[in-house]
């Protein structure tokens, strides 16, 4: 048996992850030792045992998100047969689950001279502060990382990690992107990354070329979930964000129409605002300040109103994205297939982490 421990609601955080709070901003306690860190996420737990084949068909996951914005609009709980375990209050500041995910993926996935690729999340940032604080201490050494965005890139900066870059030809030796929602139902685990999940990441460009790149490119890939919430036996579901060329000679319109055709009756095709936290969520055209990356790119997220699904069908998610994918003008999505080799979640007192491989052959 399996004891799962999972974070399920979180409080407000003012401030964005690619922002360091001010050394006058109330959320910094100026008492602490070494460099300050960003507002992290406070949430509750909940416990319920499983057996290992059953941990997940035997949960019903609710609709409620996590949001970097504030707490959920309700505690959620978890059904495991017949029995409903409520939320638990859990210590304030970092999740200590969260926290254990960290060290054993560096413990366990990280050895000296690696090159490491991180992707964008709260966890991925609780990585990379353990990667520099092991360099300080002298606990591992020679190690560069590779980022898949400006966020990842910002924090390694700031705990003195030399970088390297897939421009430079440089060999991956393990990446660790951050999941929103992972479909362990599928021998290869498809994911929806934390950075292109709308109500996870507000504060950033969701970087999904850089991140499709790394993936790519690693020798092994090893996807974390902060929350047994995140691991689901049914289908992905909620946004699907698609990167558009928007830039001269290109016309989004043309593109998210092409893609409102190919959803129609599954999704509705809604541009995303540069600012998502203070978006008019009625109009689907961006607001008064859509989104444009640096590149000229934009995102549309093809919102569907239930599990993915294509033609009024759940069919596999490769012929989804071969849809999305003979669209002229989309340049990424962010429906992640066949590069989850690890999959690392939350565990009990007894076992910090568990890890789920392809070769575990989950029954659901």
């Amino acid at each position: 048996q399996v004891d799962f421990m999972a974070t399920v609601s979180a409080a407000p955080c003012s401030t964005p992850l690619n922002r360091r709070p001010a050394a006058n901003t109330a959320a910094v306690s100026l008492a602490i030792s070494g460099p300050p860190r960003r507002p992290q996420l406070r949430g509750g737990t909940v416990r319920t045992t499983l057996k290992r084949n059953e941990a997940c068909s035997r949960i019903a996951f609710p609709s409620t998100r996590r949001s970097m914005n504030g707490p959920a609009s309700h505690p959620i709980s978890v059904r495991a047969g017949a029995d409903e375990v409520e939320t638990l209050p859990d210590d304030e500041g970092d999740s200590s689950m969260d926290r254990a995910l960290a060290q054993y993926f560096v413990n366990n996935y990280v050895k000296d001279n690696n090159t490491v690729g991180v992707g964008t999340g709260p966890i991925v940032t609780m990585i990379i502060e353990e990667l520099g604080a092991r360099l300080k201490e002298g606990k591992l050494k020679g190690i560069k990382c590779v980022t898949a965005g400006q966020v990842s890139a910002s924090e390694c900066a700031f705990q003195g990690i030399p970088m390297n870059y897939l421009s430079d030809g440089a060999q991956v030796d393990v990446v660790v992107e951050e999941a929103a929602q992972v479909d362990v139902k599928q021998p290869d685990m498809p994911f929806i990354p934390w950075c292109a999940d709308i109500d996870c990441n507000t504060a950033s460009v969701p970087a999904l070329v850089t991140t499709r790149k790394l993936l790519r490119v690693g020798a092994r890939r090893v996807i974390v979930a902060n929350s047994l919430e995140k691991v689901r036996a049914e289908r992905l579901e909620g946004g699907l964000p698609v990167v558009i060329a928007c830039g001269e000679g290109s016309d989004w319109e043309e593109t998210a129409e092409e893609l409102d055709d190919i959803f129609l009756g599954d999704a509705d095709i809604w541009r995303r605002p540069s600012n998502p936290a203070e978006s008019d969520d009625t109009d689907p055209r961006g607001g008064e300040n859509p989104l444009v990356a640096a590149d000229g790119t934009t995102v549309v997220d093809i919102r569907f109103y239930g599990p993915f699904r294509i033609d009024e069908e759940e069919k596999e998610y490769s012929e989804i994205t071969k849809e999305i994918e003979s669209v002229p003008g989309v340049v990424a999505h962010g429906l992640m297939l066949g590069v989850t080799d690890v999959l690392l979640v939350p565990g009990t007192e007894g076992d910090a982490v568990v890890t789920l491989t392809k070769e575990d052959n989950i029954q659901v």
